[in-house]
Parts: C-alpha cells; structure tokens; sequence
C-alpha cells in the first residue's frame, strides 16, 4: 500500500469513530433530556399476585382494585404514579392533578369502554442525585372473575401453581360461595365490572359445583375438577370468562355416618381392617360417563416426610413394596367406595383432586395450592395378615 493510500485509510478510519463518538454523545443527550437520567437501572412492575412486567410491557389487570410496587429502586428514590386514563382507572388516594408518590399503588378499575381495553400508567422515579427516569405499563382491562377472595371457610382463590398465570377456585366439599355484585364485600366472588348477581353462570360438571341462581350461591357437591364460566350482558356488549375449580373431597366411614378426614369435624382415628371400605364424596348422577380417575388421583407410601417412598399411585406408578397394598373403586346405591385390601404394615394414603398430583416426588414439594385431604388429620388402621397385628396409619 502507498504512503498516500495509507494516509487516506487513516483518515477514514479516524472519521468513522469521530461519528461513533458523536451518536454515542446525542443518545446520551437525548437520554438526559427525555428522563433526566442516563442510568442503566432496569425496573419491573409487580402486582399482588406476584405477576410481574418490564417497562413499556403489557399485564393483565384481573382485580377490581390492586396493588402494584416498583422492583429495582433505590431505598431514597421518590416514585410518582399516573394514570393516562383515570375514568378507566384510577390511582387510589392520588392528589387533585391523579399523582401520587410512593413505592406502591394501588390502581382502581373504575369502568371498562368496550373500545378501549387498555389503560398507561406512567412511573416517574426521581433519584437522590437530581436526575429521573420515567417508566410504564399497559393495563390490559379484560373482563374477568374477580381475582380476590377472603373470609370464606373452606373456599380460596389462588394460582394453583406459582408458574400459573391464573387463579383456581379451591373448595372443600360441602363449602359455598356467594355471587355478589361491585358494591358486594371481599367474601363474595365477583367480576371485575358488572353485576355477577345478574350474569349466567354455567358450571362444566354439575356433580362437582352447581350454581343456585335464586339464592346466587355457587356450591361444591362432589369431589373432583370443573370449570365455571360467567357470561356478563350489558347493552349490545357480551364479556365472558373461563376458571378453573377443584372440590377436595371428604373421606367417611364405610357407612357414611363419620367423617374420617376432609372436614370441620374430623374423628382423627379410625379402625380399618383389611378389605373394608371407606367412603368417597365423588358424585356420578349427572355427568356417569366421568370415571373416576378423572376425579381423583391417590398415593400410598410409606415412612415419613421428606424419606417417605412411593409404595403405588392411581396413575400406575409402583414402588419397591406395591404388592403390600391396593385400592379398589367402586359404586353401590349412588354412592362411591375404595375397599382397602392390605397387609400388616404402616401406610401413609392421600388423596387428590385430578390435577394436582403430577408425580411422588413433586407431591413431596408442596408447590400446589390443593393439597391432599387432609395434611394435619391422620387416621389410625388395622390391618391383619396371616394372623399377625400391625397398626396402619393413613393420612387423608
């Protein structure tokens, strides 16, 4: 390459990181001036539910009233919130102009247009140093149950998984729920916008919930997994929304009249032998075509806690000793057995609602919301074999 050749290739070369040098100095500029800060700082919105979106990101908002809080902050930033449409939502407790300061917010849903779903709340984050970032999300306004719950005995609404993105309905048999409308308390399941007294309700399986919608009361009335569906009318507009419902069941003597484990009055102790039946609060009369293995999934093994070991499931899983015990399903007038046949030995026995219990092991974490029935009753058994006496206990 020549002298001259080689200077103009240095110049050129010098010209191209002068121009870097300069988009890198207006991009910080414009960045100064857009948010008053150039930090690197990455913020995350989270609602009360634990679900979670970036800045400039979408989240479903599936409650009436919220709270969300801003992750990544430092101790002595200042957040200020805004709603960009605060006839849809509002933020709670905001000053005369909507704004209000604090590292949390609580956002109201005040109305849903049919033309517009979603709602910008805007963040402004003033740090300690004079500088600012501005941040924000979309709330998507989907129509939608209510996603809160409290003080009902034996009725909750919770993700069924932490990974899930909605809520479940878990009841335990024989529990209710009222219907109610906005103006109704937090112990009343409702919608997010309308009147859920006046919706239709449809309930997937009558032989676990069914829907009086003279009294507005949804009931649990038999073991296993359903879905409620709530269609709400207003003018020309229909909104409708799909969840999921587990009945946990009750475990009863083999002639009904004790209540063994699943409920308020639990016995704790009760004497079976091998080949006895117990009785299960699984109903067929609507849906007979549902076995029960749609309904119910059990496990049996043996030591305790986290060195218990799979003895069988009702999926086919077996362990090192499944031929020392099995259960058997059947009905007689309308009702639903398991007859116990078993050597001598000790037994730990749960049962689930089909759909939450994956696997042994998974069982053993605790990650799902409906247990087995029921974690803090046991049930003292006695089996015989061959002439030899062990106690059995089971925990349902």
């Amino acid at each position: 390459m020549s002298r001259q050749k080689k200077c103009l290739y240095q110049k050129i070369i010098a010209l191209v990181c002068l121009f870097a040098v300069c988009l890198t100095g207006f991009a910080a500029y414009f960045a100064i001036k857009n948010t008053g800060s150039v930090q690197a700082a990455e913020y995350t919105f989270t609602d009360s539910s634990g679900n979670q979106v970036g800045d400039g990101g979408r989240i479903a908002m599936r409650r009436s009233r919220d709270t969300f809080a801003v992750l990544g902050i430092q101790s002595n930033d200042v957040c200020t919130w805004q709603s960009l449409n605060s006839s849809l939502v509002e933020i709670e407790n905001a000053d005369a102009a909507g704004f209000k300061k604090g590292g949390t917010a609580v956002l109201v849903v005040k109305q849903v247009d049919a033309q517009i779903r979603d709602v910008t709340v805007r963040v402004t984050i003033d740090h300690a140093d004079g500088t600012s970032d501005i941040i924000t999300m979309t709330l998507e306004l989907a129509f939608s149950i209510n996603e809160y719950l409290t003080g009902v005995q034996g009725v909750k609404l919770e993700k069924l998984y932490p990974e899930d993105s909605r809520k479940a309905l878990i009841m335990n048999y024989g529990s209710s729920v009222n219907i109610g409308s906005s103006t109704d308390g937090n112990n009343f399941l409702k919608l997010i916008f309308g009147n859920g007294k006046e919706a239709d309700w449809v309930c997937s399986n009558t032989d676990v919930i069914r829907y009086n919608a003279v009294n507005h009361v949804l009931q649990a009335v038999g073991a296993g997994p359903a879905t409620l569906t709530v269609t709400w009318t207003e003018g020309t507009d229909s909104y409708t929304d799909t969840i999921n419902v587990f009945v946990r069941p009750q475990i009863l003597s083999q002639d009904g009249n004790t209540i063994l484990a699943g409920g308020s009055s639990d016995t704790g102790s009760v004497v079976v032998r091998d080949g006895d039946m117990i009785q299960l609060t699984v109903e067929s009369d609507a849906n007979p075509q549902i076995a029960i293995g749609d309904k119910i999934s059990w496990v049996i093994s043996k030591g305790e806690g986290e060195r218990s070991v799979l003895v069988r499931d009702s999926l086919g899983n077996l362990g090192q000793d499944y031929q020392d015990i099995d259960l058997y399903y059947f009905r007689s007038n309308g009702k639903s057995y398991y007859r116990v046949d078993a050597k001598s030995g000790e037994y730990n026995i749960q049962f689930y609602v089909k759909g939450t219990y994956k696997s042994f092991e998974d069982s053993k974490s605790g990650n799902c919301a409906c247990g087995s029935v029921n974690l803090k009753t046991s049930v003292s058994c006695d089996f015989t074999d061959k002439g030899s006496y062990s106690k059995s206990r089971w925990y349902l």
